[in-house]
Parts: structure tokens; C-alpha cells; sequence
């Protein structure tokens, strides 16, 4: 039974993907996909919450986007992800790198 859940939790958690889609941030998880407009990011902060939300670990980033939404992401490449959305948006507002 606890193998079961193991591997159904395992696989669930390593199926989150966030992509750069031209002018938009995309996360899609087994059940679920966010399309966030990159010129709508305001801000960008790191985020050790345990909040249930699209990251595989505890290490996260905060998005914060639209009026007053937000969501947390733990990609693999941060800096990387980072900066692609910041080719598209300079005016995000970086807390860390």
C-alpha cells in the first residue's frame, strides 16, 4: 500500500514542468496548467514555505503576477529561468541573484 502511494506521489512530483512559451511562463503538472502573461510578473522571490503548490521541494520561487496572485515553482536551472523571464520583462522585480 505505501509503495503504491510512494511511487504514485513520486511520479506526480516529477512531472512538473515550467517553459517559456514567447511572452508567457507556462507550468504544467499531471493535473493542472498555469498560463501566467510574463509582462504580468511583478516581483520574484525566494520562498522556503510548505505551502501545496507546483514545486518538488521546499527550496522555491515566489511569483507574484496579475493584481494580487501568486505561485510557487522549483525549477531545476533558477538563474535560468530567471533570466529568460527577465529578457521578456526587464521590469520584474528580483530579490536574490
Amino acid at each position: 500500500m505505501y509503495g503504491a502511494t510512494s511511487v504514485i506521489i513520486f511520479f506526480i512530483l516529477t512531472h512538473i514542468q515550467y517553459q517559456i512559451e514567447g511572452k508567457k511562463l507556462v507550468v504544467f503538472t499531471l493535473f493542472k496548467k498555469w498560463t501566467i502573461p510574463i509582462s504580468e510578473i511583478k516581483e520574484i522571490k525566494k520562498n522556503y514555505s510548505r505551502h501545496i503548490a507546483p514545486a518538488c521541494h521546499f527550496d522555491r520561487l515566489e511569483i507574484f503576477y496579475g493584481e494580487d496572485e501568486k505561485i510557487y515553482i522549483s525549477p531545476k536551472d533558477v538563474e535560468g529561468l530567471v533570466r529568460g523571464l527577465l529578457e521578456v520583462n526587464p521590469q520584474i522585480r528580483v530579490d536574490f541573484l
